[in-house]
């Protein structure tokens, strides 16, 4: 069924969109993306067992050092998005706008019009309430990062401090 109202709908013209900017992409990274995570899954559950062979403890502190930064990559991912990822509307007026200075009978039109001005004008505020909202996004995610970095180094300088101490002490397990 073609329903007019359907294409002029915002979100359906997001997922349009997306779908015909980036064609077979997103499946082909899809599974790049699923034999990279059953590697990484197969790594850590050899290095998981390895560590509670040797120690269950550093295990444990080696597992806690990981949530937090684990946590933050995780909260902060989606907020993190560049002109691509943006809201439809505004990133769909991006290109129309952006489509003025990859044509050449445009850029002639912009010249002999003086409307330079004006373009420069609408990109300058797109891009600028892009950096705006990234700029809030990276200084909340680098707090966030500082925190969870500097827990995940306490936890490893326990392990270091564990492993040091049974060494120097001659307790083997």
């Amino acid at each position: 069924d073609l329903d007019i109202a359907r294409f002029e709908d915002p979100k359906f013209n997001d997922l349009v969109q997306k779908g015909t900017e980036r064609g077979v992409h997103p499946l082909r990274m899809l599974f790049d993306l699923q034999l990279y995570n059953i590697q990484n899954i197969v790594s850590i559950i050899i290095a998981a067992f390895i560590l509670i062979i040797y120690n269950p403890l550093v295990f444990t502190l080696v597992f806690l050092g990981a949530i937090p930064t684990f946590v933050v990559g995780l909260s902060f991912a989606a907020r993190t998005y560049g002109i691509f990822q943006a809201k439809a509307m505004v990133r769909r007026r991006f290109f129309d706008i952006k489509e003025h200075f990859m044509k050449k009978e445009y850029i002639f039109d912009i010249k002999l019009l003086n409307l330079w001005k004006k373009f420069y004008g609408i990109v300058e505020g797109l891009l600028n309430s892009f950096i705006k909202e990234q700029e809030v996004n990276e200084k909340r995610r680098f707090l966030f990062q500082v925190v969870a970095y500097t827990l995940s180094f306490l936890f490893f300088g326990l392990w270091i401090w564990i492993v040091l101490w049974e060494e120097l002490d001659g307790t083997d397990r």
